[in-house]
């Protein structure tokens, strides 16, 4: 099977103005996404991904400068499954893995179990909080006629039968208090990181 790996950057944002571009740690929200998908990728065949999706000209130009195809959208297209659909339309896939960028502090581990759930078997896999239990939003996998199913119903119905892959992904960016708490606590992780290089 060759799963999709889809990375949606719309451009407009309400409560953070062009929120796929604002930067933590130094990197868009775009660059975190494509990274952690490459990451995912590595030895594993996916087809021509990560892929960003996108109704705006410079967040297609962030998605390529970090190494990802470009797939057009139309502005307001609707929901999650409506933007699958259209790139269901560009790329003949098996799956589709949907990596959020609003999630800059998530694991690569999470989106890559969440590709493997389906590569062994799995309709539908969705990344869950491993405190509440509640859906991160930080990656949504499923086979593409599970996504095509999914055009006209909530998503509460979309994933209620779906593989639960714990991941700690930190805080979903919303609001300009969730970019602050991101950037806060990203650096906190790089500080750390590069303490226990020292140690050793």
């Amino acid at each position: 099977m060759t799963p999709l790996l889809l990375i949606p950057a719309k451009g407009h944002s309400v409560r953070v103005p062009r929120k796929n571009l604002q930067q933590v740690g130094g990197k868009s929200l775009i660059q975190h996404a494509v990274e952690r998908c490459s990451v995912t990728a590595f030895g594993i065949p996916v087809a021509l991904g990560p892929a960003v999706i996108t109704d705006d000209h410079e967040m297609a130009l962030e998605g390529l400068r970090h190494g990802a195809m470009v797939l057009r959208n139309h502005p307001g297209e609707g929901t999650t499954a409506r933007v699958v659909e259209r790139a269901l339309a560009a790329v003949d896939v098996d799956a589709v893995v949907l990596v959020q960028t609003t999630r800059p502090l998530g694991q690569w581990r999470g989106v890559a179990s969440v590709m493997s759930a389906l590569m062994c078997g799995a309709a539908k896999a969705v990344t869950v909080d491993p405190a509440t239990g509640q859906r991160t939003g930080s990656a949504y996998g499923a086979l593409t006629n599970e996504w095509l199913s999914m055009r006209d119903k909530s998503p509460a119905d979309c994933w209620a039968d779906a593989l639960l892959i714990p991941s700690d992904d930190g805080p979903d960016v919303d609001s300009q208090e969730d970019l602050k708490m991101a950037r806060d606590l990203y650096a906190v992780r790089e500080a750390k990181a590069k303490g226990k290089v020292g140690e050793a």
